[in-house]
């Protein structure tokens, strides 16, 4: 079985609200057979940890992790990306909602030349080892001027370089200030604020 392209990473709070961001992100994506959609919960939130049924979905695609460590939005994604398998992390939350075809979009980003057809055929190979982060805009005021990325995507090989998705010293504040810094200052930043999140 191949690993899928993309692992969407959802720690969420709201016991009631994922399965909405989740069937927005599915239904707009143009490969959905590709995502893989990794939901960290949280017992102390009022997740369900005995009864799986309802993270059945049609896909089969949710991977149902477990938050056994700090009550924090840090600790969440760091667990969720450490069960991915994906080429490409995406950072999602209870409200982030996805443009149409982001696959193929965020594709188009990293890959200036795909055309859709060849995106149609069958998913582009990443090149393997190539560490990058890709900014894209969320609608928060001022997140570039700020130098906030508010809804991080990176790289399974920028994931392995760093250990983390965010630096495990934070809780939520100025975590994704941190990884934006980061990033820039390793110079691994595609510019893709064109698409809207």
């Amino acid at each position: 079985m191949k690993a899928p392209l993309f692992s969407i990473l959802h720690t969420s709070a709201r016991p009631d609200k994922w399965r909405a961001v989740y069937d927005d992100w599915m239904s707009k994506a143009v490969h959905p057979e590709d995502v893989e959609y990794v939901l960290c919960v949280d017992p102390r939130w009022g997740f369900s940890t005995t009864d799986m049924t309802p993270y059945d979905t049609p896909l089969d695609n949710i991977h149902v992790v477990l938050n056994n460590q700090r009550r924090c939005y840090v600790d969440g994604v760091n667990i969720a990306a450490k069960a991915s398998t994906g080429s490409i992390l995406i950072v999602n939350a209870d409200d982030q909602f996805a443009c149409k075809g982001w696959d193929y979009e965020l594709m188009k980003a990293y890959c200036p030349d795909i055309d859709r057809q060849y995106f149609d055929d069958g998913m582009p190979p990443l090149k393997r080892g190539y560490a990058f982060v890709l900014e894209v805009s969320t609608g928060t005021p001022d997140e570039h001027k700020r130098g906030v990325m508010v809804m991080p995507i990176l790289s399974r090989a920028r994931y392995e370089q760093q250990g983390f998705v965010f630096f495990p010293g934070y809780e939520s504040m100025f975590a994704d200030n941190d990884f934006c810094e980061s990033a820039r200052q390793d110079g691994v930043v595609i510019p893709a604020r064109h698409l809207m999140f």
